[in-house]
């Protein structure tokens, strides 16, 4: 058994599929899961869990930063906005990141793709995601479109 922040114990011999919770941040809830593609996992593995858990306030903002210093010159971002446009005029949102909230966190322990954080408008007005991709030391990877 080993112990992962907001999961609890997990038997890492015998792992599920996925395990979800919610969490708060900035007052908000945000569905966090977890995604195992093996039965097993190392202590390795398991460890780098817990500290990318364990340092999930941070990695958040982090997710964010890379998601508001991308968005003046990446097309995918300005593409986003402007399929939303309609939205925006219709709910008299402003054309800006900070619009934007966090509503899921993904961790792929076994991918390269480590976590996957989806960014979209308030109160469930779109199905559309900025989804910003770290790899398992924070690092960016790409910042995707998801419907």
């Amino acid at each position: 058994m080993f112990e992962i922040p907001y999961f609890g114990k997990i038997d890492n011999q015998n792992l599920p599929d996925y395990l979800e919770t919610e969490i708060q941040f900035d007052k908000k809830s945000v569905e966090l899961d977890l995604n195992f593609e093996a039965l097993s996992l190392g202590e390795v593995e398991l460890h780098q869990i817990k500290v990318f858990l364990g340092l999930l306030p941070q990695n958040i903002r982090l997710a964010q930063k890379y998601l508001n210093h991308l968005a003046k010159d990446n097309e995918l971002v300005v593409e986003y906005f402007e399929c939303h446009q309609d939205l925006i005029e219709d709910y008299g949102l402003r054309l800006e990141l900070g619009t934007l909230i966090l509503t899921r966190v993904g961790i792929y322990p076994s991918n390269e793709c480590y976590s996957v954080f989806d960014f979209t408008f308030p109160n469930d007005l779109s199905d559309r995601f900025l989804s910003v991709v770290l790899n398992h030391d924070s690092c960016l990877i790409d910042i995707t479109h998801e419907s």
